[in-house]
C-alpha cells in the first residue's frame, strides 16, 4: 500500500466508523498509557490501586497548572484531557475523526520505518458526542467521546477519545476490542513499513504534517527538523 488512495479505498471498506488511530508498531497494543504504567515503578505507599494512581496525578497537575492554563477546564474529565496532551499518563485513548490524520502518526517517525504500522477503524457502542455528557466512572465498559475545542491539539487532530474503566487494585485494564461489548466493529488496515517514506511524502503535500497537527513551537520544531531529515 503505497497509496493514500489505496488507504482510503481499504478504510472505506470498515462501513460507519468515527474513530481511528494510528500506531508506528503494528504490535502495540490498543491500551491506554496509565495502562502502560509499570506497576513496580508506583510509590505504593501514597498509591494502593489504579484509582488512588489516578486521583494523585490529576490533582498534582491541577494543583500546578492552573496558573499555567489560559483557561481552567470545568471538570475532572477537561483536566484528564489536558493531562493527557502533556504527556501524562492517563485512562484516556487518543483517536481521530480523520483517518488521513491516523494515518500520519502510524508513519510519521522515521525512526520506526524498520516496522510495520497500523491504522485501526473502531464503533464504539457508548458514544457521547460531547465531553460535558460523559460520566467516566459511571461505566464498566470502554466508552467513546468526541471533545469540544479545548486546545489547539485536539481541534487541530480533530481528536476523539476513548475512556477504560479503571480496574480493581492493580488488576489489568480492559483492551479495545469488539469481544469486550465495548465496541460494534474494529476493522485495521496494515501499514507496511516500505511504504512509510511514500506515505508521509503523500501527507505533507495534503498539508497533514507535525506543523499543523500540533500548532505551536513545538510542533513547527519538528516539521522543520522532519524536512531537514534530522
Amino acid at each position: 500500500m503505497r497509496e493514500i488512495s489505496e488507504f482510503l479505498k481499504k478504510i472505506d471498506s470498515f462501513g460507519y466508523v468515527n474513530y481511528y488511530r494510528g500506531h508506528a508498531d503494528i504490535s502495540w497494543d490498543l491500551l491506554p498509557s496509565l495502562a502502560r504504567t509499570k506497576v513496580s515503578s508506583i510509590d505504593v505507599w501514597k498509591c494502593s490501586n489504579w484509582s488512588d494512581l489516578e486521583s494523585e496525578i490529576l490533582r498534582a497537575f491541577e494543583k500546578h497548572g492552573c496558573s499555567i492554563i489560559d483557561t481552567p477546564p470545568k471538570s475532572s474529565l477537561e483536566w484528564m484531557i489536558h493531562a493527557q496532551h502533556h504527556g501524562l499518563p492517563t485512562r484516556l485513548l487518543d483517536w481521530s475523526s480523520n483517518p488521513l490524520k491516523a494515518l500520519f502518526f502510524a508513519v510519521e517517525n522515521p525512526e520506526h520505518d524498520h516496522l510495520d504500522g497500523v491504522v485501526f477503524g473502531a464503533s464504539v457502542v457508548t458514544n457521547f458526542v460531547m465531553d460535558k455528557y460523559v460520566e467516566i466512572d459511571q461505566h464498566d465498559k470502554i466508552i467513546g467521546f468526541h471533545s469540544s475545542s479545548l486546545n489547539k491539539r485536539v481541534t487541530a487532530q480533530e481528536g476523539c477519545f476513548t475512556v477504560s474503566p479503571l480496574p480493581d487494585k492493580w488488576g489489568d485494564f480492559m483492551k479495545v476490542e469488539v469481544d469486550n461489548i465495548s465496541l460494534d466493529y474494529l476493522g485495521r488496515c496494515d501499514i507496511p513499513k516500505e511504504n512509510k517514506p511514500a506515505l508521509r511524502k503523500q501527507l505533507k503535500k495534503l498539508g497533514v504534517t507535525h506543523q499543523f497537527l500540533f500548532p505551536d513551537l513545538d510542533g513547527l520544531a519538528t516539521s522543520i527538523k522532519r524536512d531537514f531529515g534530522l
